[in-house]
C-alpha cells in the first residue's frame, strides 16, 4: 500500500518536472530566433489584382468568415491571407489595414497568431519579445510583398482588434514621397502624435514633442506641417528643423502655402501669406483686405486643390484676390466638414459631397455649382473618398434584390457595382486599391 501511493507520488512528481522542463525550454526560445521566424513568416501578401479589400464580420455558420477580404476585376470576393518565405498561407489573420499611399497599404498581422507560429507557447515573454511578434506590415500593391516595422498606435485603431466602426475620418495625408499619420487617439477624440512614412526606406518616425494635440493636419510645401488642436485652440506649423511657430487662428493652406486672416482693432480684416525662411521660420506678408460681407459659416472653409482655391460660403480666394460667388454653397457642406470626429464631408478630386435624407448633395469644384444625386436605389453604408480618385467607393445595400454590393459612383453621377458580398453581417474598412 505504502510503495503504490510512493509510486503514484512518485509518477505525478516526475510527470509534472518532465511538463515543466518541457514549458521552460519552448519559453526559452531567443528573440533572435522569434525574429527570424516572423521574417519568413510574414513575407507576402495575395493584394495583387485587387480592387479592393474589406473586413467581414460574418457568422460563423455562413460562407464566409470573419477576417479580411478581397474583390478582384471580375467582381470574385476571396479571404485576404499572409504566405510565408515559401509562398505557403501561414493562417495569420489581419487585425486591420490602412491605405497610407497610391503604393502602400499598412497590415497589422494578429500578434497571438504570429506568436504561435513563430514557436511561442505562451506569452509570458516580456515586452522585448511581444515588440517583436506585434508588429506592422507593409504591403506593396504592386508585387504583394511585406515589409515589417514596428507596430504604431494608428487613429482608432488598436492592437487588440479591427476598427468595428465607421467614421468618414481622414487618418493619412500623402506628400511626395511621405506619408502623415494621424496616430495616439486621445480620450477627448483629439491626436497627440504624427507618424512620418517615408516610401524611400520603409522608416517610421515620430514628428510630434510631449504635449502637442491637434485635430487635422496640412503639409505645406518644404515639409512644413500644421496642424490645428480644435475648438478655441491655436494653428501651429511644425517646422523641418524642429521648431513650433504658433499662427494666427484663422490659418489655411493654399497651394502649399499658408494663409491667416488677421483681424484689426477697427474691426478690418487682412490676409497674409506666409514664405519659407531656411528650416525653421516663416515670414509673413499682406495680400489684400477680407471683403466686409464675407461669410464664414464656423469659420470653416472648403480648399480646392484642382483650382488652387480657398471657397467660404459667398466667395473663393485664389491666393491673391476674393471673387464673389453667384450663388451661395450651402451651409451643409461646411457644417459637415465642422464635425472634426467623424465628418459627413466626402471629397473626390472634382467635387465634394454630402449625404442629405435620400440624396448625394454634390459641390462641384469646377463649376460651383450644387447637384442632388437621388439614393432611390441603394442605401449607402459606408462611403470612401479620396481627394486623389473621381469616384466615390461606397459599400451598399441594394433595393431591388437586398444584395450587399461595394460599387463607386462616378463623376458622371451613375453607379457601377464592382462585387456583391455574401453574408448578412456588416462590413468595415473597406478600402479601395485601384
Amino acid at each position: 500500500m505504502d510503495f503504490k501511493i510512493f509510486s503514484r507520488e512518485w509518477y505525478s512528481f516526475t510527470s509534472f518536472l518532465i511538463l515543466v522542463l518541457f514549458t521552460v525550454s519552448c519559453s526559452k526560445i531567443s528573440n533572435e530566433q522569434v525574429e527570424k521566424n516572423t521574417d519568413m513568416l510574414v513575407s507576402s501578401i495575395d493584394i495583387v489584382g485587387a480592387r479592393s479589400i474589406f473586413y467581414q464580420d460574418a457568422y460563423s455558420r455562413s460562407e464566409l468568415q470573419n477576417g479580411f477580404y478581397k474583390a478582384d476585376a471580375k467582381g470574385n470576393v476571396s479571404e485576404l491571407y499572409i504566405n510565408d518565405a515559401s509562398g505557403k498561407r501561414t493562417g495569420i489573420g489581419i487585425l486591420w489595414a490602412v491605405n497610407v499611399s497610391d503604393r502602400y497599404v499598412f497590415i497589422h498581422p494578429n500578434p497571438w497568431d504570429l506568436g504561435d507560429l513563430a514557436g511561442l507557447d505562451e506569452y509570458g515573454q516580456g515586452d522585448d519579445v511581444w515588440k517583436l511578434i506585434n508588429i506592422i506590415c507593409v504591403a506593396d500593391k504592386q508585387s504583394g510583398k511585406l515589409y515589417k516595422m514596428p507596430f504604431i498606435p494608428v487613429c482608432g485603431m488598436s492592437d487588440t482588434g479591427v476598427q468595428t466602426y465607421n467614421t468618414n475620418r481622414r487618418l493619412v495625408y500623402q506628400s511626395g514621397d511621405k506619408s502623415y499619420i494621424l496616430g495616439n487617439e486621445t480620450t477627448s477624440g483629439t491626436f497627440s502624435q504624427i507618424y512620418v512614412f517615408d516610401h524611400s526606406d520603409m522608416s517610421v518616425r515620430a514628428l510630434l514633442p510631449e504635449g502637442q494635440e491637434y485635430c487635422w493636419l496640412e503639409i505645406a510645401n518644404a515639409g512644413f506641417v500644421g496642424y490645428w488642436g480644435g475648438y478655441n485652440s491655436t494653428y501651429k506649423v511644425i517646422t523641418p528643423g524642429g521648431s513650433i511657430i504658433v499662427m494666427p487662428r484663422k490659418t489655411f493652406l493654399l497651394n502649399g502655402q499658408f494663409y491667416s486672416i488677421v483681424e484689426n482693432e477697427d474691426d478690418s480684416k487682412e490676409v497674409y501669406v506666409w514664405s519659407n525662411d531656411g528650416n525653421n521660420r516663416l515670414v509673413e506678408s499682406k495680400i489684400c483686405n477680407v471683403p466686409n460681407d464675407l461669410h464664414s459659416f464656423y469659420d470653416y472653409w472648403l480648399t480646392d486643390n484642382v483650382t488652387n482655391e480657398i471657397l467660404f460660403e459667398n466667395y473663393s480666394f485664389d491666393g491673391k484676390e476674393f471673387k464673389s460667388l453667384s450663388t451661395s454653397i450651402p451651409n451643409k457642406f461646411f457644417d459637415e466638414k465642422c464635425r472634426f470626429t467623424s465628418p459627413d464631408l466626402y471629397e473626390t478630386r472634382d467635387a465634394w459631397y454630402v449625404i442629405e435624407n435620400q440624396y448625394l448633395l454634390k459641390l462641384n469644384k469646377k463649376t460651383y455649382e450644387v447637384s442632388r444625386i437621388a439614393l432611390t436605389e441603394y442605401q449607402l453604408l459606408d462611403v470612401v473618398s479620396d481627394v486623389n480618385e473621381s469616384t466615390l467607393s461606397f459599400v451598399g445595400l441594394r433595393y431591388a434584390d437586398m444584395a450587399k454590393v461595394i460599387g463607386k459612383i462616378k463623376n458622371d453621377d451613375s453607379f457601377s457595382i464592382e462585387a456583391i458580398i455574401k453574408g448578412s453581417q456588416a462590413v468595415f474598412n473597406l478600402i479601395p486599391l485601384n
